[in-house]
């Protein structure tokens, strides 16, 4: 009878094992719903009082919706997430996904019969199972985050469940936008003994960046201390033709609208705050260059370390770019956006533009012209 009992509890602890190694080795292959049914059917296979065809899962934020007109079911699974803990009776167990953190991020929830009915064993039985998944989900909820805050949410879901995305290209013509505030440095000094006031400063430009790239189909490549660098037109189903719905057009456009967003609401916002500090707070302006050319674009990065970028002569050619993004005399500073050849050759009619000067970038071969996007 002892050795009964033994044998049972080591085939418990073998299959829950397999199941937590399992559960750990999936998120190479599987997404996160192939992955919640994963553990479904482990907690499924282990509980003989289970209803195989009865069992189901979901997201926290998904019960609203998902139990709408099964009240009972809502309240009960409302009341797991709230509690963090788990609930059975005679024909129902639900157990909440607790993840690092005390986190709920969601339930599992079975269905049994009444002739088997679930018991705290069955509970504990599933806890180490359910955790691991939680844990796992949780970090693939993380990753998968990152992914859209760079790329937006469609490339980004792309991307996490299709990794070759990522691998290097060459392509023929990509643009890519530099950024960068004029007279940061002169706030760096100002506000060397205040870090944290700076800090807030430069994640409110951040943030309203990439929101802005990301809304004109961008990629936010990486930020530079007082600035960032995107890139357009690396998956874009919109070939390069003379509209205002390619690469370049969406690039000058979210020029546009940064550089109204600079002016019109964080210098306004910021300049108070500074005024006692920087007594030429006036001297702050946004200088933006965007060229396009051909380049390489992908994955650079080593192992789990994702740095997708751009190389070559249209980031080359953009940094050189936006280094002029100034007033050419010694006035009150003006946020300026400068272009290239190949950048205003795709700008349909509608756009100001105007000849600003001409460059010869170190190490590149030729005498660009650059030109100033007035307004639209």
């Amino acid at each position: 009878m002892i050795e009964d009992i033994l044998a049972e509890r080591l085939e418990i602890a073998y299959e829950q094992l397999s199941a937590i190694r399992e559960i750990h080795k999936a998120p190479v292959n599987l997404n996160i719903k192939e992955l919640y049914e994963l553990g479904l059917n482990k907690a499924i296979k282990l509980l003989t009082g289970a209803n195989p065809n009865k069992g189901f899962f979901m997201d926290k934020d998904e019960v609203s919706k998902k139990l709408e007109g099964r009240r009972r079911y809502k309240k009960i699974i409302e009341d797991v997430i709230k509690k963090k803990k788990a609930f059975w009776d005679n024909r129902f167990l639900c157990i909440p996904l607790i993840a690092q953190g005390r986190e709920v991020i969601g339930v599992i929830i079975l269905e049994g019969f009444p002739e088997k009915p679930f018991t705290y064993d069955d509970v504990k039985i599933l806890l180490p199972i359910i955790s691991s998944l939680a844990n796992v989900i949780q970090n693939m909820k993380y990753a998968q985050a990152q992914l859209k805050k760079q790329f937006g949410d469609k490339l980004g879901e792309e991307i996490y469940n299709d990794k070759s995305k990522l691998e290097p290209k060459y392509l023929e013509k990509t643009t890519v936008l530099f950024a960068d505030i004029r007279g940061a440095t002169k706030l760096v000094d100002c506000l060397s003994k205040e870090p944290t006031l700076f800090s807030k400063v430069m994640q409110d430009f951040y943030e309203k960046g990439r929101e802005i790239i990301l809304d004109h189909s961008g990629i936010v490549d990486k930020f530079l201390g007082d600035g960032l660098m995107a890139i357009f037109g690396v998956n874009d189903e919109q070939p390069y033709g003379i509209n205002d719905e390619n690469p370049p057009s969406k690039a000058v456009l979210s020029a546009l609208k940064l550089e109204e967003w600079f002016d019109k609401e964080f210098f306004p916002k910021w300049k108070d705050d500074f005024i006692k500090k920087l007594h030429k707070f006036e001297d702050i302006a946004l200088g933006i260059g965007i060229a396009t050319e051909d380049s390489m674009v992908g994955n650079f990065g080593r192992g789990e370390l994702i740095n997708f970028t751009s190389l070559g002569k249209s980031p080359s050619l953009a940094s050189r770019i936006c280094d002029e993004a100034r007033e050419k005399k010694k006035r009150k500073p003006k946020s300026i956006i400068l272009i290239d050849e190949g950048t205003k050759q795709y700008l349909p009619e509608g756009f100001e533009i105007e000849h600003f000067k001409d460059i010869s970038p170190k190490n590149m071969p030729h005498r660009y012209p650059i030109y100033r996007i007035m307004g639209v």
